[in-house]
């Protein structure tokens, strides 16, 4: 149970890198 919790905030926190990276990205290409 605490590592299906903690792998839930470990996939949460890849999401959040992605969005900030993919933001940079966008920023950029425009």
């Amino acid at each position: 149970s605490f590592m299906n919790i903690r792998s839930n905030q470990d996939k949460s926190l890849q999401h959040e890198q992605y969005n900030r990276v993919n933001k940079k990205f966008l920023r950029i290409n425009s």
